[in-house]
């Protein structure tokens, strides 16, 4: 079937450059709504403060993603194929000991997903998704597997890793993450009108709240 969202990554460094650490990283998560000039100086007087910057519906496209480059930091992003909207974008420090994981990767779900590896104690797996509302049975049904899919790849080698899951979800059912997954959603407050949109999952409850 035809993609419907394309990957890219941006490098900006080379891994040597990378600093090990064993705190876990300061993440930034955000539906930003449609990434503009205005919103990315907003954008650029924070990313200092943090490692990782995680960005829903950033809008953006192949012409966008260089214009929105932050200094001292890759990008990471994932568009939608030929229609505006939707998409995420992931900034991570230049300095983080962070790899994308490329094979976790879907030309059908707006998704990034990124390793941060500690010196001491267990890797963290961060991933930022974007589900469009309004989708067909199997297309929310595809989401759901590629998210299971991958966190059950990466517990099937490293057993000890821990799960940081952000999003904009709309109106797909996630019940079944934590059905299978003991990652609790930590959102309790709406995020679009009297809705909660915007959810996070996770086993680390130093993000929990």
């Amino acid at each position: 079937s035809t993609p419907k969202f394309k990957t890219t990554w941006l490098q900006t460094n080379s891994e040597d450059q990378m600093i090990p650490t064993n705190t876990l990283p300061k993440i930034f998560f955000h539906n930003i709504r449609s990434l503009n000039l205005v919103k990315f100086n907003e954008l650029k007087l924070i990313a200092s403060n943090f490692d990782i910057l995680l960005l829903t519906e950033s809008w953006l496209n192949k012409h966008k993603e260089k214009l929105y480059a932050i200094d001292g930091f890759k990008t990471f992003s994932s568009h939608r194929v030929n229609r505006i909207g939707g998409g995420v974008t992931i900034y991570v420090k230049d300095t983080a000991k962070c790899r994308v994981l490329r094979n976790f990767s879907d030309q059908h779900v707006s998704a990034c997903w990124i390793l941060h590896q500690m010196d001491k104690g267990n890797p963290v797996i961060v991933s930022v998704i974007y589900h469009p509302p309004n989708l067909k049975k199997h297309t929310k049904e595809g989401t759901i597997n590629h998210i299971i899919s991958n966190i059950s790849k990466f517990c099937g080698t490293h057993n000890s890793a821990k799960f940081l899951i952000c999003g904009d979800f709309n109106d797909l059912d996630t019940s079944s993450i934590v059905q299978l997954f003991p990652f609790p959603q930590t959102v309790n407050f709406p995020t679009r009108d009297a809705t909660i949109l915007d959810l996070v999952f996770t086993d680390l409850g130093e993000y929990a709240g």
